[in-house]
């Protein structure tokens, strides 16, 4: 249905897109209806506009072995199932959120996010997702190809956050300031600062504890949503 957009946002990104798996085990590319869910999206839309935001449509794919497939095998089929979606759903842009990858695939991601780019018309930007740079290996945050990302694509979102999470040996803040401006600069070193987004996180990690006495991760890390911050703070 309607949105509501927040004061001083230009652009507004919902979920609509996902990478599912189809009955032969394939990547296909599905909307929020497809997926049996109920969606107005002309609604948002003129919600959006009259508020004079854009909308970018977001796809998102959270499972290693569908983004191999899609970046490594099905690329041609996946950006044009992307720009089909781009014209039936009237988007304003695209944000691809492709996290959890083979860091081995990181440079098939970005080859993808060049033939997407090139399969959408000039007006119709693409943005990707990217997780902060760390200096430990091993992980998915090596999945993403900065530099070439910031070629490739018309923005680059910086998912500035999880500084402390649910796995912390210790409780911290979910982006510190210090933190957050390290990790904005080493961006900076990749990505040109016209195209770079700063994502902040609107939640937060409450961590168990009895006295002194850590109690997670035994006992699971409450985690709060910025709009229950606020519904916390006017009912005291």
């Amino acid at each position: 249905g309607a949105c509501e957009v927040p004061e001083g946002v230009n652009v507004m990104a919902p979920t609509w897109l996902y990478v599912e798996a189809g009955e032969d085990g394939r990547p296909e590319l599905r909307d929020l209806k497809a997926m049996g869910l109920d969606a107005d999206y002309a609604a948002y839309r003129r919600s959006a506009h009259r508020a004079g935001a854009a909308v970018w449509g977001t796809v998102v794919s959270f499972d290693d072995a569908l983004s191999k497939l899609v970046v490594t095998e099905e690329a041609a089929t996946f950006c044009e199932a992307v720009a089909w979606y781009a014209r039936q759903l009237e988007l304003d842009g695209v944000c691809l959120d492709f996290e959890y990858m083979d860091p081995g695939d990181a440079q098939a991601y970005t080859a993808l996010v060049a033939r997407l780019r090139e399969t959408l018309p000039a007006g119709v930007p693409v943005a990707v997702a990217v997780t902060v740079q760390q200096a430990e290996t091993g992980n998915f945050y090596q999945c993403y190809d900065h530099a070439g990302l910031g070629s490739a694509a018309d923005y680059v979102l910086l998912m500035a956050y999880d500084q402390y999470n649910a796995s912390s040996d210790m409780p911290g803040p979910v982006a510190g300031l210090d933190w957050t401006e390290e990790k904005l600069q080493r961006e900076l070193a990749d990505v040109p600062s016209d195209k770079l987004l700063l994502g902040i996180p609107f939640y937060y990690y409450g961590y168990p504890s009895s006295g002194e006495t850590a109690l997670w991760p035994q006992t699971p890390v409450a985690v709060m949503t910025w709009r229950v911050l606020e519904e916390l703070r006017d009912t005291g």
